[in-house]
C-alpha cells in the first residue's frame, strides 16, 4: 500500500513538473514569435527602403525559425501576399492580442502608400511592437516562475495529503 502512495506522489510531482515545463515552452514560443515578427518588419523596412520590393519578393533573404515553425514563411510563399499569409497563421499565433492587432493593422495596410508612408508605418509598427514585447517579456518571465512554483507547491500539497 505504501508503494502505491509513493508511486502516486511521484506521478503527481512528475505531472506538476510537466505542467510547469509546458508553460515555459509556450512562453518561449510566444517570445520567439514576437522576436521573429519584429525582425520580419525590420527586413520588410529594409526591402522597401533599398529595393522597393513587391510583396511576393519581400521574404527573399529572410529567415526566422520561429516564423517557419508557425508556418508564416510557407504561407507567404504560397500566397505571395502579407495580409493573406498573416490571416492564415494568426489563429495559431501565441502572441498577445495587442501585438496581433498591430501586426494585422500593418499587414492589411501594406502596399497602400508610397515609399515614405510605408517606411513611416513600418517604423511605427516596429516601435509599438517592441514596446509591447518588452513589457510582455518581463511579465512572461515572472509568470513562468510563478507557474512553475505554484505547480510544484500544488504537487507537494497533494503528496502530503496522499501520504
Amino acid at each position: 500500500m505504501i508503494f502505491l502512495r509513493l508511486l502516486g506522489g511521484a506521478l503527481i510531482a512528475a505531472a506538476a513538473l510537466c505542467v510547469g515545463r509546458g508553460y515555459r515552452a509556450y512562453a518561449l514560443q510566444r517570445m520567439d514569435e514576437q522576436e521573429g515578427f519584429i525582425s520580419l518588419l525590420l527586413h520588410i523596412k529594409g526591402q522597401v527602403a533599398c529595393y522597393l520590393s513587391p510583396q511576393g519578393k519581400l521574404l527573399d533573404g529572410f529567415s526566422s525559425e520561429a516564423l517557419s515553425r508557425l508556418g508564416f514563411t510557407d504561407a507567404m510563399e504560397e500566397c505571395r501576399d502579407l495580409s493573406a499569409a498573416y490571416k492564415q497563421v494568426e489563429p495559431k499565433m501565441c502572441a498577445s492580442q495587442k501585438i496581433k492587432s498591430v501586426l494585422e493593422r500593418y499587414f492589411l495596410g501594406f502596399g497602400k502608400e508610397y515609399k515614405e508612408g510605408e517606411l513611416a508605418r513600418a517604423d511605427a509598427a516596429i516601435a509599438e511592437i517592441s514596446a509591447l514585447f518588452a513589457a510582455d517579456k518581463a511579465e512572461t518571465e515572472k509568470n513562468v516562475k510563478v507557474a512553475e512554483a505554484l505547480s510544484v507547491a500544488a504537487a507537494l500539497g497533494l503528496i502530503i495529503l496522499l501520504l
